[in-house]
């Protein structure tokens, strides 16, 4: 088995519409995690952790948030 930790950051784009808003808002948005993949061929499992950070906020609230993910998947050649 192997185990391969990773990194990740970006920005990115998230678009809102809701009864709650007046019209729908375009923010920016940062995306940062950290995780690790195990991989027992065929098989990939990966957890992760990510924090979004909203450039601004979204009728008056922020809305940044924190995730954990789980993954389970097959390598092909």
């Amino acid at each position: 088995m192997t185990i391969v930790p990773f990194a990740y950051a970006g920005v990115g784009w998230v678009h809102y519409h809701g009864s709650a808003l007046s019209s729908s808002v375009d923010r920016a948005v940062v995306p940062a995690g950290a995780g690790l993949e195990f991989h027992a061929s065929p098989l990939v499992f990966g957890v992760r952790g990510e924090y979004q950070w909203n450039t601004q906020t979204v009728a008056g609230k922020h809305v940044d948030y924190w995730k954990a993910v789980g993954t389970v998947g097959l390598r092909l050649p």
